[in-house]
């Protein structure tokens, strides 16, 4: 990404986007403009389009790709947000209605 516009401790800010770090590996990241290049992928692929409470983290990737942004456990795709516990999603909200929840 080059250099961050500012930097606030273990934060890197590149304009509106922001990356954060601890002991030296991302930790939590924020995409909102979507020019940091960031990408999970699944350890396994799921050929499932829809996902539900209960489903893994790698079915999540698989239906939605990555998050625009992550906050520890809590993955948000624009406004809408999707909660894992034990890699497990266990809540969600679906605002715009673009989560395809079944």
């Amino acid at each position: 990404m080059g250099t961050p516009s500012s930097q606030y401790g273990d934060t890197w800010m590149y304009d509106v986007d922001s990356v954060r770090f601890e002991n030296g590996r991302v930790s939590t990241y924020s995409n909102i403009s979507g020019t940091l290049k960031i990408s999970i992928v699944p350890k396994t692929r799921s050929s499932k389009t829809t996902f539900s409470i209960g489903d893994s983290q790698d079915v999540v990737l698989s239906v939605m790709g990555t998050p625009s942004s992550q906050y520890g456990d809590t993955w948000m795709y624009d406004v809408d947000s999707v909660r894992f516990e034990n890699g497990r999603v266990s809540t969600y909200s679906n605002i715009s209605g673009n989560l395809p929840i079944r």
